[in-house]
């Protein structure tokens, strides 16, 4: 049978929650031969790899599993993308879970869609704190395809909403860094450079874990990881300006990538803050700033956007332990 969603999940060191994320894709026999699900086990010092080869050992036709060294988040990807088979193509962390309730109805949705980008509302699960929230910035893009230009999309888009016609990557030769994190920033971007056409399904696919210290999203992460956004700020940030040598102006998708540029480009400027050194951090900042200023102005005027960023600039990133209280 054709396979038409391949799920890509990135497995490092995540042996506890595993089990949880599997057990989401396990529905009918029908629709699960529709699905291949690719578990990329990044060097895993843990048991992720026996759990994940259970699961494709009792469901061969739809689980694989592929083991390989440590590469980060954005070497699973580019695995996962050069063995996929299926029509449309999903990412999962090994943490998260989906919808399982809706999972088949999204399958029938995709297999009978053409567009290049399909979106879907997803779930902030704050797992300590037991609280669940529905996001759902895209409520006005409708099921039928439409190009991204005519389309009610909002300026945010995530990869916990984004399915990609797996044609559009393997043709775009997309791959993303290896050994860096927020790399699902890097997929958003790069997916959507490469994308035409949008479209929406209207139910829950995926449940994103949050409010666990030491995410790459916490304060924590932010501060350990600084570098990293750094490195995918000027990867995207080279990437967009090829973009827009080929489809230069305001369009609608050239807004979009500079509105999501500028989220990563914030952390990157939140995690220099944080370093605990202050020359340090100011000495990070300014040369991250110069950086942008010189290589690509309308990331550096669309950073005008963040508060934080605009006062830094204007006290020339001085002031760094008020700015740091402030988070």
């Amino acid at each position: 049978m054709e396979k038409v969603l391949t799920i890509s999940i990135a497995a490092y060191n995540v042996s506890k929650f595993l089990e949880k994320t599997l057990d989401s894709l396990i529905i009918d026999d029908e629709h699960m031969d529709m699905m291949e699900v690719i578990i990329v086990n990044d060097g895993s010092k843990d048991d992720t790899s026996k759990k994940a080869h259970a699961y494709a050992d009792k469901y061969p036709n739809t689980f694989k599993v592929i083991d390989k060294e440590n590469g980060g988040y954005g070497s699973t990807v580019n695995a996962s993308i050069e063995a996929a088979t299926g029509k449309y193509y999903k990412l999962l962390d090994g943490d998260d879970w989906f919808d399982t309730d809706n999972l088949a109805e999204f399958i029938d949705y995709l297999k009978g869609c053409e567009s290049d980008v399909v979106i879907s509302p997803y779930t902030e699960e704050y797992v300590l704190d037991n609280k669940r929230i529905d996001k759902d910035d895209n409520k006005d893009v409708t099921s039928k395809v439409q190009t991204i230009e005519e389309a009610a999309i909002s300026d945010n888009m995530s990869m916990h909403e984004m399915c990609v016609r797996t044609s559009v990557l393997k043709d775009g030769k997309i791959e993303l860094t290896i050994h860096c994190f927020y790399t699902d920033t890097e997929f958003v971007i790069k997916s959507l450079i490469h994308s035409k056409t949008i479209s929406r399904f209207d139910k829950n696919i995926y449940c994103y874990r949050l409010g666990e210290e030491g995410q790459s999203v916490s304060l924590t992460g932010l501060k350990k990881h600084a570098k990293d956004a750094m490195e995918v700020t000027k990867k995207c940030s080279d990437y967009f300006s090829d973009q827009l040598n080929k489809n230069p102006g305001e369009t609608k998708k050239n807004t979009i990538l500079k509105k999501r540029i500028n989220r990563v480009t914030s952390l990157a400027y939140t995690g220099l803050l944080l370093q605990d050194e202050k020359a340090e951090s100011q000495r990070g900042l300014r040369e991250f700033d110069s950086w942008i200023k010189e290589n690509n102005p309308a990331l550096y005027k669309n950073n005008e956007e963040v508060k934080r960023i605009r006062m830094m600039r204007k006290t020339g990133f001085r002031f760094i332990g008020m700015y740091k209280k402030m988070l």
